[in-house]
């Protein structure tokens, strides 16, 4: 019985609520923008984030009103600290505005069954026993879930079916977890996690989860059971993806889990590379107005920007092998070559020097030469080697069609690329010296930007490719060296783009 109602509780209760005399809804005009985040709130959902608790109940906004995939339906939604608001146009007010079930979401994506916990099969004294799922609500936070609910009725004050609409029902008893390192009690409801600090003066001794930003930037395991562990050092994949309304560095797990959003930043933060010991990522981006290489830590703290070339056209930054440099391509004094520059903003040497444009480089793994993209020859692109010093340039691919994008293989023997002969944009792969090419991804979208696994021998990259019935998107996938097992990384609905694996495991 419990299993069948956890799999229909939110359809039912939203039935029982639809029976209530509806309170008439005030409209709402213009915007609303909060200076923490950058971000506005406007019509039905400000209406509804301002009728029924704002701030202290739903949080601040983190990103703009966007379409996601919502339990396989394209909804208007917008992110909250502590929840997510999705727009039903279909619905009356105050329907056309529900709540994400986010208590139940974050158990779910930490693989918590809350059907497991433990019950009890009665009231208890100064509680409130809901016979749903078994669980009593005490306390200061049975407090807290009565001071709050969705208006339903006009009248002063909140009813039970207004309280059960906001937070839903109890899925746990008051259970200690660890949040952030430290020891709390809460309590799992289906659309909050209420937590009590007793060093807090009340109100405040109950405070709600941020379960929006945790499950936003994937961190929904922060709320794990038991003595917080140690984690191994593993690989991360940094990427790109637009999940914020703006483009923003990305990293997960090499499995697409655990998704962090390092950049925040309400500009366009592109082309990530990795340092040799995975302890920086430089990038791109023209947040000071033009395109510009930043280098920030992995975890992205400590930002700095590296150059200042004002309107120069600024792509790819990638590291030497020793960790001293980066290479990267720039559009200066109207043509675009290959550059180096030292950590310091200093040294700054144009390596490629031909009237073309010149692009994508990467560093061998001995640090002693570089592959680059170009179109040199009758505006064909086709991708080169040359010296660690600009000299010995030579072409490598020679076909009449676009080669462009190499990366060289961890284990300095081959080279990815992106080619269009096969009628569109798929990874290649080929020897060192331009030998032995051929189709690795082999698939009727166009794929892109491929990065090698340290042991060289998987490949991850960018692909348009789409289920039948679907709208086009970028997504992250990998495949072996081979060609074989391609397999998807990541499923937002928002566009992931330019991912590159890191070299060694990435800190606890």
């Amino acid at each position: 019985m419990l299993r069948a109602y956890r799999d229909l509780c939110a359809l039912g209760l939203l039935a029982v609520l639809l029976t209530l005399p509806l309170a008439p809804a005030t409209a709402q005009s213009g915007e609303r923008c909060f200076a923490e985040t950058g971000f506005c709130i406007a019509g039905r959902i400000r209406a509804y984030w301002e009728q029924n608790g704002g701030l202290p109940v739903f949080g601040l906004p983190i990103t703009p009103q966007r379409a996601d995939v919502i339990e396989g339906q394209r909804l208007q939604v917008q992110w909250f600290e502590r929840n997510r608001l999705e727009l039903h146009p279909e619905n009356n007010p105050p329907f056309d505005v529900l709540l994400g079930r986010l208590g139940a979401d974050t158990l779910a994506a930490q693989g918590r069954d809350w059907v497991a916990f433990p019950q009890e099969m009665a009231p208890r004294a100064g509680c409130r026993y809901f016979t749903e799922t078994r669980q009593n609500v005490c306390g200061p936070i049975l407090a807290a879930w009565q001071a709050q609910g969705l208006e339903l009725d006009g009248i002063a004050g909140f009813s039970v079916a207004e309280n059960l609409a906001l937070w839903g029902l109890p899925l746990s008893p008051v259970q200690t977890e660890v949040l952030e390192g430290r020891e709390y009690q809460v309590q799992w409801f289906e659309r909050a996690r209420f937590e009590l600090h007793p060093d807090n003066a009340p109100p405040n001794d109950v405070l709600l989860g941020l379960l929006g930003n945790g499950l936003l930037r994937g961190e929904a395991d922060d709320a794990a059971q038991g003595p917080p562990v140690p984690a191994a050092p593993r690989h991360k994949i940094a990427f790109v993806s637009d999940r914020t309304g703006f483009n923003d560095i990305y990293l997960m797990n090499t499995d697409g889990s655990d998704v962090q959003n390092l950049t925040f930043s309400r500009a366009n933060d592109r082309f990530p590379a990795w340092s040799p010991d995975a302890t920086k990522i430089a990038f791109v981006s023209d947040r000071t107005g033009n395109p510009e290489v930043f280098v920030m830590d992995a975890d992205g703290r400590n930002m700095y920007q590296l150059t200042f070339f004002g309107n120069a056209a600024t792509q790819r930054p990638v590291w030497s092998p020793d960790g001293r440099r980066l290479a990267f391509a720039a559009e200066r004094r109207g043509k675009t070559d290959i550059y180096t520059i030292n950590l310091f903003g200093a040294g700054l040497t144009n390596l490629s020097s031909a009237f073309a444009i010149n692009e994508s480089p990467t560093w061998s793994p001995d640090g002693t030469r570089l592959a680059f993209s170009a179109n040199r020859e009758n505006g064909d692109w086709e991708v080169y080697v040359m010296n660690a010093d600009g000299s010995g340039q030579q072409n490598i691919t020679r076909t009449p069609e676009d080669d462009r994008d190499p990366v060289w293989s961890p284990d300095g023997m081959r080279i990815t690329f992106v080619s269009n002969r096969a009628g569109d944009w798929e990874v290649f792969v080929m020897d060192a010296d331009g030998r032995n090419q051929r189709n690795l991804t082999n698939s009727p979208d166009d794929d892109g930007f491929p990065s090698w696994s340290p042991d060289s021998r998987a490949v991850i990259f960018h692909s348009l490719r789409f289920a039948p019935g679907a709208q086009p998107n970028y997504d992250i996938f990998l495949v072996n060296a081979d060609g074989t097992d391609i397999r998807r990384l990541t499923t937002d609905p928002a566009a992931d783009l330019m991912p590159v694996w890191s070299p060694v495991p990435v800190g606890p």
